[in-house]
């Protein structure tokens, strides 16, 4: 049998290319290793990313309600923050069941006080609005909001049959050129505003009457010659209308609410400027901020602190950046700053105050800005005549008002009982100046 012949030697070349074989599959092999690497550690980095951003540790955390489509903007104005402690996940667990019952909340009371939509099943504003002369029973929160704002109306504080007027200066404000509309200039508004004044103060033509106040039972009654008023001037049915304190009623409302469930460390605030505390409170960290003018642009001017249960409203006679419903005006008399904040009395809008400020350390969101709107939308007359605010407009538990003047717009004028707390925020900008002896008049 014949053996099998001896290999023959790999010469230079083949050598050469054995090994560039073996090295491009050993560099095959160690680029699919780092490869496998990369992505675990990618995956682990991925992962540690993400646990970081979802890591919450104890503090305050601004709540997103969640989207509604029947009132899609119905969280736009309003913010809500509450404290959270505990392990990462219990606080992630307490957030969002925080949210969901605040959401549930806000759109419930927010559809209540809406006066010009209705909503299946929802016997609101509008609703009421819509149903002339019949008996509508109300839930407890409506009735009470309605029932508080008929006695602010019978007391000269405020005005709750002012839909006609509400909507006159909305459709001004937040014009796209509102100076076009504005009844300064324009006569056929001016007429208009007029009109809707007369139609708010023709109280014998309508009439609000608590039928059932165990039940939440009331009835609305506008007569044939006020409906007709309404469509001579082609305003909407709608009479009733929080208007300006609709913010105000939410916000306190939802408080007590959110405290009932057992919520009571945060606040509330809203767009228009209020800002409600809630009863546990941390006051560390927290302050109401107030603005004022610096060479025609808007800055943080003071603050006052944020106490448990305190509320606060900031009005102003000019906008913030990008902030609607404000605008300025040119006249012969000069410029005039236009805001949202108009006379409920009158109809007028004044900019005597660049800024009002109503602080109230245990009062009521309502209370707190039915004071600062009675500074911002009267006449501020000055400090050489005696003290004069109309009677039935002060409350004994009224909020404290500190102000900037247009004709003084360094100066924050601050009660006595405010000076010692109020922390200029621009000490090159404004200065503090006590009320203490000092007697001013507003009349509005």
């Amino acid at each position: 049998m014949r053996k099998n012949a001896k290999e023959k030697p790999l010469n230079n070349s083949q050598l050469q290319y054995e090994n560039e074989k073996r090295h491009e599959k050993r560099k095959t092999i160690i680029t699919i290793v780092l490869i496998v690497v990369a992505a675990i550690v990618g995956v682990y980095a991925m992962f540690a990313m993400l646990e970081r951003a979802a890591h919450r540790d104890p503090g305050y955390y601004k709540l997103e309600a969640p989207k509604s489509d029947s009132a899609p903007l119905y969280a736009h104005d309003y913010t809500f923050e509450h404290y959270f402690a505990g392990e990462s996940l219990e606080i992630k667990n307490a957030v969002d069941n925080c949210a969901k019952t605040y959401g549930d909340i806000l759109l419930r009371i927010y559809k209540l006080t809406d006066a010009k939509n209705q909503y299946e099943n929802c016997k609101n504003i509008a609703y009421l609005n819509a149903h002339n002369g019949e008996e509508v029973e109300l839930e407890k929160e409506l009735f009470d909001i309605l029932s508080s704002a008929y006695e602010l109306t019978q007391a000269g504080m405020f005005n709750v049959f002012a839909g006609a007027l509400n909507s006159s200066w909305s459709d001004i404000v937040y014009a796209d050129d509102p100076a076009e509309f504005d009844p300064a200039v324009n006569a056929a508004q001016e007429a208009r505003i007029d009109a809707a004044v007369e139609c708010m103060q023709a109280n014998k033509l309508f009439s609000f009457e608590i039928v059932d106040a165990e039940k939440h039972i009331v009835r609305f009654n506008k007569t044939e010659e006020y409906a007709e008023l309404l469509r001579t001037n082609d305003f909407t049915e709608t009479v009733i209308d929080l208007g300006l304190l609709r913010d105000a009623f939410v916000i306190d409302t939802v408080c007590a609410l959110m405290e009932q469930q057992g919520y009571d460390n945060g606040y509330m605030t809203s767009l228009s400027g209020v800002t409600k505390a809630l009863s546990n409170m941390n006051a560390q960290g927290h302050e109401y901020v107030s603005y004022g003018l610096v060479d025609g642009r808007a800055v943080q001017a003071f603050s006052l602190p944020m106490m448990p249960n305190s509320a606060c409203c900031t009005l102003r006679s000019f906008g913030l950046e990008g902030e609607l419903g404000y605008y300025t005006l040119q006249t012969d008399e000069g410029e005039l700053l236009r805001s949202p904040n108009y006379s409920i009395t009158t109809g007028e809008l004044y900019d005597n105050l660049l800024t009002a400020c109503a602080y109230n350390e245990n009062g009521s969101a309502v209370d707190t800005y039915l004071r600062a709107y009675n500074y911002i939308s009267a006449i501020m007359i000055g400090f050489d005549e005696p003290w004069l605010e109309p009677p039935d407009r002060v409350n004994t538990d009224a909020a404290l008002v500190a102000f900037i003047m247009k004709d003084d717009s360094s100066t924050v004028f601050v009660p006595d009982k405010l000076m010692d707390r109020a922390k200029l925020l621009d000490e090159q900008a404004f200065s503090l100046s006590s009320l203490k002896g000092r007697k001013v008049v507003v009349v509005g």
